[in-house]
């Protein structure tokens, strides 16, 4: 059960996997995690990293948790929940 109302934000990220990027897309996002969309299929219960732009053009950078993936159409959806703050630029 969701506690917290999921925000559209339809953004740009990347994701960080054992020191590679891979380019996604923020679907939504609420207080406690978000979805991305990606062309590859993310391992769930792996602890990744989503970068992204902020309203003040800062990057940040979270260390997130792969809650779920699933196949959408032709391409890969996730469900990351926030574990913490990793880095602010």
């Amino acid at each position: 059960m969701r506690n917290f109302i999921r925000e559209p934000i339809f953004s740009p990220c990347t994701l960080i996997l054992n020191d590679s990027s891979v380019k996604a897309f923020m679907v939504n996002f609420s207080r406690m995690g978000a979805m991305v969309s990606t062309q590859y299929i993310l391992s769930s219960k792996k602890y990744i990293s989503l970068m992204y732009r902020n309203e003040k053009n800062e990057i940040i950078r979270l260390l997130t948790y792969v809650v779920h993936s699933a196949k959408k159409d032709h391409y890969y959806v996730s469900g990351l929940q926030f574990v913490g703050v990793e880095k602010r630029k």
